[in-house]
């Protein structure tokens, strides 16, 4: 009987342990994937004023296409595996992605951190 709870007990424990160069290590929980984060909280009020600010508000608006689309049609066509590519949209420029109408390059106006912060606020704006 005795053999047979430390066998269930072994069982039970093993998962959480793992063998690694003979040394018996705790499993470390997973990392949660970009999906599974909680959402980034953005305060819309700063970002619409640093957006006019660095003039962004010039070409973009939130709900309606001006020059460029509007944010919340960005935020539907790009998921978070995009983040990088719209920051350098954002910094070089780019023309295409929306018609002909090329998107003026903004590095030396914004930096690349703001630059960020804007991509994942438009992002943000498909849940609003």
């Amino acid at each position: 009987m005795t053999k047979i709870v430390l066998a269930l007990s072994l069982f039970v424990v093993s998962p959480v342990f793992a063998q690694k160069d003979g040394k018996t290590q705790q499993s470390k929980p997973q990392e949660k994937t970009p999906a599974q984060q909680p959402a980034q909280k953005f305060d819309d009020k700063a970002m619409i004023d640093l957006a006019t600010k660095k003039g962004c508000m010039a070409c973009h608006q939130i709900d309606n296409k001006l020059i460029g689309p509007s944010w919340k049609e960005v935020s539907k066509k790009y998921t978070e595996k995009d983040v990088d590519s719209l920051v350098n949209s954002v910094l070089n420029g780019s023309v295409g992605k929306w018609g002909n109408v090329p998107m003026t390059a903004n590095k030396g106006i914004v930096t690349e951190a703001e630059a960020k912060q804007f991509v994942l606020w438009i992002l943000s704006l498909k849940n609003k």
